[in-house]
């Protein structure tokens, strides 16, 4: 009876011929290789096993695979593919479909003949193999995400109105903004270190409850924070001596996930208990100021509340530049608003909404309580609503520092083509509108204000004359470079300061920094 045997597939072709198999060219090689370096070859071992017993034909499913691929492979690659297929056959050593049939009829003998010739076959070129290349690995298939799977860290927020954007002509004082900002940005990157550290990621937004100090400037500020929360649980105002109150009743009736912002506030008096009750809110009170600390109270506010959310500018006439450097959501209506509290907005805002809001601000300032509902228009942020309302109300008064500026003189200096005046103001006057005002009364490009008995000196320059901004933030870091003595104040919000430490002793200082910024002429014009 005749020996049923396999149908051959893949790289050999058919079955035996007169007994004998043919013989492919890369066997041919191996077998040579093999006897070369003293080993048993693959045929003389699947003689040998042909003599013990039936023999049943393999197939690789790697030889059928190899059969497929294009021809255009570079020759370098194919002794490797070689090695590999030899490899994986002396690791698989399963017979294919063909083999399949023969299994039927003989049962467990056809895996073990088969396992035996596979492993005969494969013993010299995994020996190889594997001291030339490693182990290759099959790729993993990924599964793709689905495309309705909502974000986890999206948060809503309130359907706040986008401010309007006002068409107005593009007018000389705002070129002369944009030339000043790249140069800012400009200067900032050259400073700044080559590798920055990444910025942690902010906590998630909830409603917070802003606390600001009862001046103006400290409201507005507040405001413009406000604007970057958006979620506004609250918006207090309350002087100095009333921070105690806040703390023991307001803020023991907030949620306990609640964020606090206070701004303009200094820990007093004292500053022990202060401390303390802040202390209660750790890791959710921010805590923007700028009056001169202690700095064994800056370390332990620090150490009460957490370090990341102490912001604090000794020295500074406003905590606007600390909450522009920590917070802020930039936009048109935000710029303007900071403009405003900085005494460089345009007439035509001035006299459409600026005016009434500037007031409106002061008289917010001098009632402490809850104020949310009154600055819900700053808020929105709609330019034309704000002009509709101002013209439906009486026209406020004239503000304090007009008649200050005009009941006193001030020191004129004329240089280089152009004029700086010299402006010291009392404690109840805002510091950028009176230098605003000194400005246009005497028709100077550039001011030099102060307060009074204090070291902080702010450079203040009017945009809209000239077809290029003044570059005043160089002229600040050109001082400090040049004097120890002189400080440069970050200036976020785009006010060039600068801290004269020993100003009350040595007076004659004053007379040295004009000089300086008289002789600089070329690093105003930037």
């Amino acid at each position: 009876e005749r020996e049923r045997r396999p149908r051959r597939r893949g790289g050999r072709r058919g079955a035996r011929r007169n007994g004998e198999e043919p013989v492919r060219a890369d066997e041919a090689e191996e077998a040579e290789r093999d006897e070369a370096e003293g080993l048993p070859s693959p045929a003389s071992e699947a003689s040998g096993d042909a003599e013990a017993g039936p023999r049943f034909e393999e197939v690789s499913l790697f030889d059928l695979e190899d059969e497929g691929r294009e021809e255009d492979e570079s020759d370098a690659e194919a002794p490797r593919r070689r090695r590999g297929r030899g490899r994986r056959r002396g690791r698989r050593g399963r017979g294919g479909a063909g083999a399949g049939n023969g299994a039927e009829a003989n049962g467990e003998e056809t895996s073990e003949a088969a396992g035996a010739s596979g492993r005969g076959r494969g013993r010299a070129s995994r020996r190889t193999a594997e001291a030339d290349e490693p182990e290759l690995e099959e790729d993993e298939e990924l599964v793709p995400l689905a495309e309705d799977v909502p974000e986890l860290d999206a948060v809503a927020e309130p359907a706040y109105e986008d401010e309007e954007e006002e068409e107005e002509e593009d007018t000389d004082g705002d070129r002369a903004r944009r030339e000043r900002e790249l140069r800012r940005r400009a200067r900032i990157a050259k400073a700044a270190p080559a590798l920055e550290p990444e910025e942690a990621p902010r906590p998630p937004r909830r409603r917070a409850a802003i606390l600001a100090h009862a001046d103006r400037v400290s409201v507005l500020t507040a405001v413009l924070l406000a604007r970057d929360v958006r979620l506004v649980e609250g918006f207090w105002v309350y002087p100095q001596e009333d921070l105690m109150t806040f703390f023991r009743s307001i803020a023991t009736d907030l949620r306990e996930e609640t964020p606090i912002f206070l701004v303009g506030f200094s820990a007093s008096p004292p500053a022990r208990d202060t401390i303390q009750a802040a202390s209660l809110y750790r890791d959710r009170l921010d805590w923007f100021d700028h009056h001169s600390w202690p700095p064994e109270d800056i370390v332990s506010l620090g150490a009460s509340i957490g370090e990341e959310h102490v912001h604090i500018l000794p020295g500074a006439e406003s905590s606007l530049a600390a909450v522009l450097a920590q917070r802020t959501r930039r936009s048109r209506f935000s710029d303007k608003l900071v403009e405003l509290a900085t005494g460089r907005f345009s007439r035509h805002d001035y006299e459409r909404w600026g005016r009434l809001w500037w007031h409106r601000i002061g008289e917010i300032a001098s009632r402490p309580g809850e104020r949310r509902a009154e600055i819900d228009p700053l808020l929105a942020g709609r330019p034309s609503d704000l002009a509709k309302e101002a013209a439906t109300v009486p026209v406020p008064p004239v503000p304090l520092e007009v008649e200050f500026v005009s009941a006193r003189d001030f020191r004129l200096v004329h240089f280089g083509g152009y004029a700086l005046v010299v402006v010291p103001v009392a404690a109840d006057v805002d510091l950028h509108l009176a230098a605003r005002v000194a400005r246009e009364h005497y028709e100077a490009q550039i001011s030099l204000s102060y307060r009074e008995g204090e070291q902080l000196l702010v450079l203040g320059g009017d945009e809209g004359r000239g077809r290029r901004g003044l570059d005043l933030g160089s002229m600040t870091e050109h001082l400090a470079a040049k004097h120890d003595w002189i400080e440069a104040l970050p200036d976020d919000d785009h006010v060039a300061r600068m801290r004269v430490h020993g100003l009350r002793d040595h007076p004659e200082r004053l007379d040295e920094v004009i000089g300086e910024i008289a002789m600089g002429r070329s690093i105003v014009e930037g």
